[in-house]
Protein backbone atom coordinates (compact mmCIF):
# COMPACT_ATOMS: atom_id res chain seq x y z
CA UNK A 1 0.00 0.00 0.00
CA UNK A 2 1.15 3.62 -1.05
CA UNK A 3 1.84 5.87 2.31
CA UNK A 4 0.94 9.32 1.77
CA UNK A 5 4.22 9.93 2.43
CA UNK A 6 5.31 8.02 -0.39
CA UNK A 7 3.05 8.99 -2.99
CA UNK A 8 3.94 12.80 -1.97
CA UNK A 9 7.63 11.40 -2.45
CA UNK A 10 6.46 10.03 -6.19
CA UNK A 11 4.82 13.36 -7.23
CA UNK A 12 7.80 15.34 -7.00
CA UNK A 13 10.05 12.66 -8.39
CA UNK A 14 7.85 12.63 -11.40
CA UNK A 15 7.83 16.22 -11.20
CA UNK A 16 11.87 16.56 -11.09
CA UNK A 17 11.63 14.19 -14.10
CA UNK A 18 9.37 16.23 -15.85
CA UNK A 19 11.51 19.64 -15.29
CA UNK A 20 14.09 17.93 -16.39
CA UNK A 21 13.19 16.73 -19.41
CA UNK A 22 11.79 20.12 -20.34
CA UNK A 23 15.32 21.95 -19.57
CA UNK A 24 16.59 19.21 -22.19
CA UNK A 25 14.43 20.48 -24.65
CA UNK A 26 14.80 23.64 -23.93
CA UNK A 27 18.74 23.40 -24.17
CA UNK A 28 19.53 21.32 -27.09
CA UNK A 29 21.25 23.73 -29.19
CA UNK A 30 23.71 21.59 -31.23
CA UNK A 31 27.29 22.61 -30.59
CA UNK A 32 28.88 23.07 -33.60
CA UNK A 33 32.03 20.37 -33.07
CA UNK A 34 34.46 22.34 -35.21
CA UNK A 35 34.14 25.72 -35.34
CA UNK A 36 36.56 29.55 -35.96
CA UNK A 37 39.17 29.49 -33.42
CA UNK A 38 39.43 25.93 -33.12
CA UNK A 39 42.71 24.04 -34.78
CA UNK A 40 40.61 21.17 -36.74
CA UNK A 41 38.95 24.76 -38.01
CA UNK A 42 42.71 25.92 -39.88
CA UNK A 43 43.25 22.87 -40.81
CA UNK A 44 40.42 22.85 -43.33
CA UNK A 45 41.55 23.72 -46.52
CA UNK A 46 38.23 24.55 -48.58
CA UNK A 47 35.49 26.71 -48.17
CA UNK A 48 33.67 23.51 -48.96
CA UNK A 49 35.28 21.22 -46.46
CA UNK A 50 34.18 23.76 -44.27
CA UNK A 51 30.32 23.53 -44.93
CA UNK A 52 30.95 19.94 -44.94
CA UNK A 53 31.83 20.07 -41.21
CA UNK A 54 29.18 22.65 -40.28
CA UNK A 55 26.01 20.34 -41.96
CA UNK A 56 23.65 19.39 -38.73
CA UNK A 57 23.61 15.49 -38.50
CA UNK A 58 19.91 14.00 -39.58
CA UNK A 59 19.60 12.88 -36.27
CA UNK A 60 19.86 15.73 -34.86
CA UNK A 61 17.23 17.41 -37.60
CA UNK A 62 15.28 15.13 -36.73
CA UNK A 63 14.71 15.37 -32.75
CA UNK A 64 16.23 19.13 -32.09
CA UNK A 65 13.20 21.40 -31.04
CA UNK A 66 12.24 24.15 -33.00
CA UNK A 67 13.22 26.94 -30.73
CA UNK A 68 16.76 25.15 -29.92
CA UNK A 69 16.97 25.11 -34.31
CA UNK A 70 16.15 28.88 -34.47
CA UNK A 71 19.05 29.59 -32.03
CA UNK A 72 21.14 26.91 -33.80
CA UNK A 73 20.89 28.76 -37.20
CA UNK A 74 21.29 31.69 -35.86
CA UNK A 75 25.01 30.33 -34.01
CA UNK A 76 25.91 28.79 -37.51
CA UNK A 77 29.33 29.59 -37.72
CA UNK A 78 29.54 30.92 -41.51
CA UNK A 79 26.49 33.36 -41.23
CA UNK A 80 28.64 36.00 -41.87
CA UNK A 81 29.59 34.91 -45.67
CA UNK A 82 25.81 36.64 -46.12
CA UNK A 83 27.55 39.87 -46.51
CA UNK A 84 30.11 38.59 -48.54
CA UNK A 85 28.07 38.94 -51.72
CA UNK A 86 25.95 41.78 -53.67
CA UNK A 87 23.43 41.88 -51.60
CA UNK A 88 22.14 40.18 -48.51
CA UNK A 89 19.40 38.64 -50.59
CA UNK A 90 22.15 36.47 -52.55
CA UNK A 91 24.18 36.34 -49.74
CA UNK A 92 21.23 34.26 -47.69
CA UNK A 93 20.66 31.93 -50.88
CA UNK A 94 24.08 30.92 -50.79
CA UNK A 95 23.16 29.94 -47.30
CA UNK A 96 19.65 28.94 -47.69
CA UNK A 97 20.20 24.97 -47.92
CA UNK A 98 21.54 24.57 -44.51
CA UNK A 99 18.09 26.41 -43.18
CA UNK A 100 15.65 24.44 -44.96
CA UNK A 101 14.85 22.30 -41.87
CA UNK A 102 13.97 25.48 -39.97
CA UNK A 103 12.07 27.22 -42.52
CA UNK A 104 9.67 24.39 -43.25
CA UNK A 105 8.53 23.63 -40.02
CA UNK A 106 5.12 24.64 -38.73
CA UNK A 107 5.79 26.35 -35.84
CA UNK A 108 9.42 28.17 -37.01
CA UNK A 109 7.59 31.73 -38.00
CA UNK A 110 6.37 31.69 -34.10
CA UNK A 111 9.46 30.47 -32.54
CA UNK A 112 11.50 33.22 -34.17
CA UNK A 113 9.21 35.72 -33.66
CA UNK A 114 9.51 35.10 -30.14
CA UNK A 115 13.55 35.84 -30.58
CA UNK A 116 12.71 39.18 -32.61
CA UNK A 117 10.35 39.91 -29.94
CA UNK A 118 13.36 39.73 -27.38
CA UNK A 119 15.77 42.11 -29.50
CA UNK A 120 15.46 45.64 -28.64
CA UNK A 121 16.95 48.07 -30.66
CA UNK A 122 17.34 50.44 -27.77
CA UNK A 123 19.75 47.88 -26.39
CA UNK A 124 22.31 49.16 -28.21
CA UNK A 125 23.45 52.08 -25.43
CA UNK A 126 24.05 48.90 -23.41
CA UNK A 127 26.80 47.60 -25.61
CA UNK A 128 30.05 49.29 -24.48
CA UNK A 129 32.51 48.47 -27.35
CA UNK A 130 31.94 49.26 -31.31
CA UNK A 131 32.37 45.43 -31.82
CA UNK A 132 29.85 44.49 -29.25
CA UNK A 133 27.43 47.21 -30.88
CA UNK A 134 27.89 45.79 -34.38
CA UNK A 135 27.83 42.67 -33.38
CA UNK A 136 24.37 43.57 -31.96
CA UNK A 137 22.96 44.83 -35.28
CA UNK A 138 24.14 41.45 -37.08
CA UNK A 139 22.12 39.57 -34.41
CA UNK A 140 18.99 41.46 -36.02
CA UNK A 141 19.67 41.73 -38.87
CA UNK A 142 20.34 37.65 -38.99
CA UNK A 143 16.92 37.24 -38.23
CA UNK A 144 14.99 39.55 -39.92
CA UNK A 145 16.76 37.89 -43.23
CA UNK A 146 15.76 34.62 -42.13
CA UNK A 147 11.91 36.06 -41.36
CA UNK A 148 11.85 37.06 -45.09
CA UNK A 149 11.65 33.77 -46.16
CA UNK A 150 8.28 32.51 -48.17
CA UNK A 151 8.02 29.36 -46.76
CA UNK A 152 7.40 30.13 -42.87
CA UNK A 153 4.46 32.18 -44.20
CA UNK A 154 2.69 28.97 -45.57
CA UNK A 155 -0.94 28.49 -43.56
CA UNK A 156 0.39 31.03 -40.81
CA UNK A 157 -2.85 32.64 -38.91
CA UNK A 158 -3.63 36.37 -39.76
CA UNK A 159 -2.55 37.27 -36.27
CA UNK A 160 0.87 36.18 -36.12
CA UNK A 161 1.76 38.16 -39.63
CA UNK A 162 0.18 41.14 -37.59
CA UNK A 163 2.10 40.54 -34.70
CA UNK A 164 5.22 39.85 -36.37
CA UNK A 165 4.53 43.43 -38.59
CA UNK A 166 3.76 45.42 -35.41
CA UNK A 167 7.07 44.05 -34.32
CA UNK A 168 9.01 45.23 -37.62
CA UNK A 169 7.33 48.87 -37.70
CA UNK A 170 8.19 49.35 -33.64
CA UNK A 171 12.28 48.20 -34.31
CA UNK A 172 12.57 50.67 -37.48
CA UNK A 173 11.21 53.45 -35.30
CA UNK A 174 13.74 52.55 -32.21
CA UNK A 175 16.50 51.96 -35.32
CA UNK A 176 16.19 55.43 -36.22
CA UNK A 177 17.20 57.28 -32.53
CA UNK A 178 20.50 55.67 -32.78
CA UNK A 179 23.14 56.33 -34.98
CA UNK A 180 24.85 53.23 -34.70
CA UNK A 181 22.23 51.85 -37.02
CA UNK A 182 23.32 52.68 -40.46
CA UNK A 183 21.85 52.16 -43.87
CA UNK A 184 22.62 48.81 -44.12
CA UNK A 185 21.32 47.94 -40.49
CA UNK A 186 18.09 49.50 -41.64
CA UNK A 187 17.99 47.14 -44.51
CA UNK A 188 17.12 44.19 -43.68
CA UNK A 189 14.38 45.45 -41.50
CA UNK A 190 12.81 47.11 -45.18
CA UNK A 191 13.63 43.88 -46.64
CA UNK A 192 11.33 42.24 -44.35
CA UNK A 193 8.40 45.10 -44.70
CA UNK A 194 8.66 44.90 -48.28
CA UNK A 195 8.52 40.83 -48.50
CA UNK A 196 5.54 41.35 -45.66
CA UNK A 197 3.64 43.19 -48.08
CA UNK A 198 4.29 41.50 -51.45
CA UNK A 199 2.73 38.19 -49.44
CA UNK A 200 -0.23 40.38 -48.45
CA UNK A 201 -3.41 42.04 -50.41
CA UNK A 202 -1.08 44.58 -50.87
CA UNK A 203 0.67 43.12 -53.55
CA UNK A 204 -1.78 44.82 -55.86
CA UNK A 205 -0.76 48.36 -54.52
CA UNK A 206 2.62 47.65 -55.19
CA UNK A 207 2.52 46.69 -58.21
CA UNK A 208 0.07 50.19 -59.08
CA UNK A 209 3.09 52.07 -57.51
CA UNK A 210 4.97 53.88 -59.80
CA UNK A 211 8.47 54.06 -58.18
CA UNK A 212 10.16 50.97 -60.03
CA UNK A 213 12.92 51.24 -57.38
CA UNK A 214 10.55 50.25 -54.64
CA UNK A 215 9.64 47.05 -56.56
CA UNK A 216 13.52 46.05 -57.44
CA UNK A 217 14.41 46.39 -53.53
CA UNK A 218 11.55 44.11 -52.56
CA UNK A 219 12.50 41.65 -55.43
CA UNK A 220 16.48 42.12 -55.11
CA UNK A 221 17.25 44.02 -51.49
CA UNK A 222 19.53 46.17 -53.34
CA UNK A 223 19.66 49.67 -53.48
CA UNK A 224 17.59 51.07 -51.13
CA UNK A 225 17.58 55.05 -50.44
CA UNK A 226 15.44 57.42 -47.96
CA UNK A 227 12.28 57.34 -50.53
CA UNK A 228 12.06 53.73 -50.87
CA UNK A 229 12.25 53.19 -47.26
CA UNK A 230 9.43 55.81 -47.11
CA UNK A 231 7.08 53.76 -49.64
CA UNK A 232 7.34 50.96 -47.68
CA UNK A 233 7.18 52.43 -44.32
CA UNK A 234 3.66 53.86 -45.14
CA UNK A 235 2.44 51.08 -47.29
CA UNK A 236 3.33 48.74 -43.63
CA UNK A 237 1.61 51.09 -41.61
CA UNK A 238 -1.42 51.17 -43.98
CA UNK A 239 -1.52 46.93 -43.85
CA UNK A 240 -0.95 47.07 -40.21
CA UNK A 241 -3.99 49.51 -39.48
CA UNK A 242 -6.34 47.85 -42.10
CA UNK A 243 -5.34 44.15 -40.83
Amino acid sequence: MITRKNFIALILLLMFFTISIIAQQKNDVYNFPIKPGMLEWKELKTHDEMLKVLQLPSRVMKSISTSSLVMTCLNYPLFSDMWAYNNIKEGFEQLRKDFNELVNRKDALAELLKFYEKMDPDAIDERSTLLDKGRYTAELCKLEIILTQPELYKNSSSQLRRSLLKEILIKHDKMLDHDEYDMRSIESNIFLMGNILRGSNFTSKLSISKNKKVNYFINTSMFVDKDIIKEIVSLSKELFNNQ
